[in-house]
């Protein structure tokens, strides 16, 4: 589907258009991939962030973590500074994996959320959205406790989990504070 339908779209073919003339070749997809395989990855970003001017990356690094570079390595590579954020909904997964209790998740998380900015992250991120909507509905700790047995169940048997359980999603952290910088 993407293969067949992506390169119709005007972004793309405006993409194109742009990374030949960067590229120096023919304004066609296999000239600019064939253009692209002759440049380091390396290379083309310090080019492309350096010709942009962008100075700071904010890396949200919880999509995909296994098959993306940690903010550390990027920062290695890339020609401007590049500052984490925390994604809540993975950290909350981690945590559901390694506690056993709901109280034991929810103080975990808190913790690590209230040390964020001292772990040197610059701010938070949520995908509830795309997980649960954005329809927050206020929601009992005991409502959300009693949620998570069959996700602890999955994380047993699977040694992972998706968080996408709206009590789950919806309850709120324990702390008061979004974390100890801050008063909110």
């Amino acid at each position: 589907m993407h293969a067949r339908h992506v390169p119709e779209t005007v972004f793309y073919r405006w993409a194109i258009r742009e990374l030949a003339t960067v590229l120096g070749c023919a304004p066609t997809t296999e000239a600019v991939l064939a253009a692209r395989s002759r440049t380091s990855a390396d290379a083309l970003a310090r080019r492309l962030l350096g010709e942009a001017n962008i100075s700071v990356l904010l890396i949200d690094h919880g999509y995909r973590t296994d098959e993306t570079w940690p903010p550390s390595e990027l920062a290695t590579r890339l020609p401007c500074r590049v500052l984490p954020l925390l994604r809540l909904e993975t950290l909350a997964q981690e945590l559901i994996v390694r506690h056993e209790t709901f109280d034991a998740t929810v103080d975990a998380y808190s913790a690590v959320v209230e040390k964020a900015r001292a772990d040197g992250f610059v701010g938070l991120k949520s995908i509830i959205a795309y997980r649960t909507g954005l329809a927050v509905q206020s929601t009992s700790r005991g409502d959300a406790a009693a949620a998570l047995g069959p996700v602890k169940e999955r994380a047993r048997r699977d040694g992972r989990v998706r968080l996408a359980v709206k009590p789950l999603n919806d309850s709120p952290p324990r702390s008061p504070r979004c974390c100890a910088s801050c008063s909110a």
